[in-house]
C-alpha cells in the first residue's frame, strides 16, 4: 500500500530543499523525475494527498547532487528539515497540545502526531521503565529515502519543546546506513 503525505507536509519539505540548496537544485531535482511525478510536484497544494515515494526520489537526487551520495551529510540536512517542520506544527495545529504535556506524554503521542500527516502509516510505542523515552516503531515509510533522519529531527525538536533535557533520537536502520526501511525503529532518550 502506498503512503501519502498531506500536501502541506510535502510542501514544507520542498521549501526546505529550495531554501537550503537553492532554486537551481530544486528545479534539477524535479526535472529528474518522470513527467507524471514532476507534474504532481508542480501541481501540489496543501490539500493534495502526495505520494511519499516522489520525495524519496527527490531526496536521493539532492543527496547525490549535493553530498556525493553521503547519507550522513544528507541526514544532518534532513534532521534540520524535520526540526523546522516540528516548529511549524507545534506553533500551529498542535500548539495547545504542545503547552500541556510532559516529555513522556509527548513520546507516547509522537507516533499518532506524525502519522496524522500521512495515510498508510502505523505506529506503536514501548516506554522505558524510567520514564525517559522508549522505542517508537513506525511502518509505512519504506519509499521515503532519508525520511528517518527527518523524523528524528522532528521528534528531537518536539521533545525539547516539551521540556526534555538533551533529547536524543536514533533510528536503528538509518544509524546502520540504511536510508529507507518499511519499519522505522526509533530509540528516544533524554536526561
Amino acid at each position: 500500500m502506498a503512503t501519502y503525505a498531506k500536501g502541506s507536509v510535502a510542501r514544507a519539505g520542498h521549501e526546505h530543499i529550495r531554501k537550503t540548496f537553492g532554486d537551481d537544485v530544486w528545479k534539477r531535482a524535479v526535472a529528474s523525475l518522470p513527467p507524471d511525478e514532476s507534474a504532481t510536484v508542480r501541481n501540489l497544494t496543501d490539500a493534495t494527498p502526495y505520494p511519499i515515494a516522489i520525495d524519496g526520489k527527490i531526496f536521493t537526487f539532492v543527496c547525490n547532487d549535493q553530498f556525493g551520495g553521503d547519507p550522513r551529510r544528507m541526514g544532518m540536512s534532513m534532521r534540520s528539515m524535520g526540526a523546522g517542520q516540528a516548529d511549524e506544527m507545534l506553533n500551529g495545529i498542535f500548539s495547545v497540545f504542545a503547552r500541556f504535556v510532559s516529555p513522556q506524554q509527548a513520546f507516547s503521542r509522537a507516533g499518532s502526531i506524525i502519522s496524522s500527516a500521512y495515510t498508510g502509516v502505523t505506529h506503536s510505542t514501548e516506554p522505558r521503565e524510567d520514564g525517559r523515552g522508549g522505542v517508537l516503531r513506525m511502518c509505512g515509510f519504506g519509499e521515503l529515502s532519508y525520511g528517518a533522519a527527518s523524523i528524528c529531527g522532528w521528534i528531537e525538536r518536539a521533545l525539547a519543546r516539551f521540556g526534555a533535557s538533551n533529547p536524543r533520537v536514533v533510528e536503528r536502520h538509518y544509524a546502520n546506513g540504511v536510508v529507507a526501511a518499511e519499519e522505522l525503529v526509533f530509540d528516544l532518550t533524554w536526561d
